[in-house]
């Protein structure tokens, strides 16, 4: 809008790096054509004064090409795929091929988006790189109920429908709407835990083309009150902090970045055993494992996790140290670096199931 136009900063500095926003118009077609005009503007300056070693771009836009044309042959692009923000994306289409060929390497976040990309006839190189989710400068906010108050309110006041009362206990999944039944699972569970605190609150958090039937599950079950939908969260902080349990119910072994997220904050986990999970946590020592499909078993689980909160904070605090350990920013950056450099023999190995390795 205008508005936020003439509000927010074309400068600004995160960590010491320097960023520059361009502006992007609303309207459609028009809007888009002057946002490349101005990418290509800037990165000619830029690429003129100091010549580009690599270029990193976010998502299957046209950004891609435009960079292309900038920089040339000689310069490798490498472009970030996240399965967050490729909802709807039409993978078959000769647009997108394109522009994903444009790429010299193509790096999505679970192996499940790296299958699309490759069932495309993208002729691109394909690898799966994990969300960086920790890195020594992060700020971390201690669990305590403090903190978790503060963190109900803060989200209520942006919405009511979020608010919930200090003493219910609120569990959030992330699991990404792709398709993933998983989710039926853990609404087929909550009526069990509903019996035993008729107060507790699901959240599902996230996007997608299975959002549809998963809100069937809860409609058909009389969930609407108990279960909420409230979106994707883009900053997952205080969610975390708000809620008791994290639950990753996935019926898959596909990566997911939201539960690395979670265990990042310090929140207990309780999962399905799938490879992703049983390569990050440990049985009872940093989370909790139940069997694939099985509702009972995950709705007994989460009682266990809201009756016992030294259970919930030492389980929390162990996946915390094992994420921090498993998957640390440096090792992510060295892959990155490797593949923008187009030399990526014996680059440093990221921890993934075997399924997950490319």
């Amino acid at each position: 809008t205008a508005r936020w136009e003439r509000l927010w900063p074309t400068e600004i500095s995160i960590r010491d790096t320097g960023i520059t926003r361009l502006p992007r118009p609303a309207g459609g077609p028009w809007g888009n054509f002057r946002f490349q005009r101005a990418l290509s503007k800037y990165l000619s300056d830029v690429h003129k004064k100091t010549p580009l070693d690599g270029v990193f771009v976010f998502g299957a836009g046209q950004e891609t090409e435009t960079v292309r044309r900038i920089v040339g042959p000689e310069v490798n692009i490498l472009t970030r795929l996240n399965s967050r923000y490729c909802t709807g994306t039409n993978w078959s289409s000769h647009h997108t091929r394109r522009i994903l060929n444009a790429a010299d390497v193509i790096a999505t976040d679970t192996s499940a988006l790296a299958d699309k990309v490759r069932d495309s006839e993208v002729t691109t190189r394909t690898c799966v790189i994990p969300d960086i989710v920790c890195s020594e400068g992060e700020p971390f906010v201690e669990r305590t109920m403090v903190s978790r108050e503060s963190a109900r309110r803060a989200i209520s006041d942006a919405h009511p429908i979020l608010s919930i009362e200090g003493d219910h206990p609120l569990i959030v999944s992330s699991l990404p709407m792709n398709g993933d039944e998983g989710l039926l699972d853990l609404i087929g569970a909550w009526p069990v835990v509903l019996k035993s605190y008729r107060n507790a609150r699901l959240w599902l958090t996230g996007n997608g083309s299975f959002g549809r039937r998963v809100w069937d599950a809860i409609t058909r079950r009389e969930l609407i009150y108990n279960v909420i939908m409230p979106g994707y969260f883009d900053d997952v902080t205080e969610l975390f902090l708000a809620a008791d349990l994290y639950v990753h119910p996935a019926r898959t072994d596909d990566a997911c970045s939201m539960l690395t997220r979670a265990m990042n904050s310090g929140i207990c986990v309780v999962s399905t055993e799938n490879e992703f999970s049983q390569s990050l946590l440990t049985k009872n020592v940093s989370g909790m494992f139940v069997p694939r499909q099985n509702p009972h078993a995950m709705a007994e689980a989460i009682i266990h996790g809201i009756r016992n909160r030294d259970l919930r904070q030492r389980l929390g605090s162990s996946s915390r140290r094992t994420i921090n350990e498993t998957i640390p920013a440096p090792v992510i950056a060295a892959n990155y670096l490797n593949l923008l450099s187009g030399n990526d023999t014996g680059a440093i190995q990221i921890p993934l199931p075997d399924s997950q390795q490319n």
